[in-house]
């Protein structure tokens, strides 16, 4: 079974969004149907223009709202330049909550 990517950009608005609760220790938090799962990968794109890549490490479902889980990353590093623009199907909703990079 082949992992899904997630695009943090595409998951802005209310009940289905995905943020970084802890930048550092990359904590996240989201409403989404369906959750992600551990080994699925997230895209982020920075507002430098680099797209981030992390892998979900962990994924803990919580049962009021359904629809909302947390999870820690790791990083996997930046998609290369030339695959950017075809990762990323919208990249007008860049999360400005991280550093740049």
């Amino acid at each position: 079974m082949k992992n899904k990517v997630w695009v943090m950009s595409e998951h802005n608005g209310w009940g289905n969004n995905i943020t970084w609760l802890n930048w550092n220790k990359r904590r996240l938090c989201g409403h989404t149907t369906p959750h992600p799962s551990v080994g699925d990968e997230l895209l982020c794109p920075f507002i430098s223009g680099k797209v981030g890549r992390f892998k979900f490490k962990t994924v803990t479902p919580c049962c009021d709202p359904r629809d909302m889980w947390f999870a820690d990353a790791e990083d996997v590093g930046f998609v290369e330049e030339e695959n950017s623009t075809a990762a990323l199907k919208d990249n007008d909703h860049q999360t400005n909550s991280i550093p740049t990079n």
